[in-house]
This record gives C-alpha cells, sequence and structure tokens, in this order.
C-alpha cells in the first residue's frame, strides 16, 4: 500500500493490513494503536515498528502486535470469567 513519500535515510513508509506507518528516521521505535481495539477500550496499547540504523525496518515488514494481542487475550478471559458467575 501507499502511505506517503519515502525520504532519504529514513525506513520506508509501510502498510502491514492494519496500520500504515511513516517513514521514520533511523534508530526509532514508532508505534501505533492497536488494531481492533474500539473506542471504548481505554487500555494505552500498540504495536510498533523500529527502524534500524541502516535505514531498514527491523524484521522487515513484520509490526509487533504482541501486547496488543496479550491485551485482547485478557480481555476475552475476563469477559469469560464475568459471564461465568
Amino acid at each position: 500500500g501507499y502511505c506517503s513519500p519515502r525520504v532519504e535515510p529514513f525506513c520506508p513508509p509501510q502498510y502491514d493490513l492494519w496500520n500504515c506507518w511513516p517513514a521514520t528516521p533511523p534508530n526509532t521505535t514508532v508505534y501505533r494503536p492497536c488494531p481492533l481495539m474500539t473506542t471504548t477500550d481505554v487500555a494505552d496499547v500498540y504495536g510498533f515498528r523500529y527502524c534500524q540504523a541502516n535505514g531498514t525496518w527491523e524484521h522487515g515488514n513484520w509490526t509487533n502486535y504482541t501486547v496488543c494481542l496479550e491485551y485482547l487475550d485478557n480481555t476475552h478471559r475476563i469477559s469469560r470469567i464475568l459471564k461465568s458467575q
């Protein structure tokens, strides 16, 4: 996908099917809201990507949504516990 023009020597903009990641300076971590979160979610959780010193994204086009997945999993568990009471 197309996000914005690439600016050298920044990491290029990327779209990972959930978020548009901007051109980012080297040695910088950029954060975006977790996908599947709603406006009623009050958790302060984000996915992130790291732009390496050489201007490439760490792990290629993979985004770290681990915190998002853990939050959603915990929310689902709590919901099941509350429904069973």
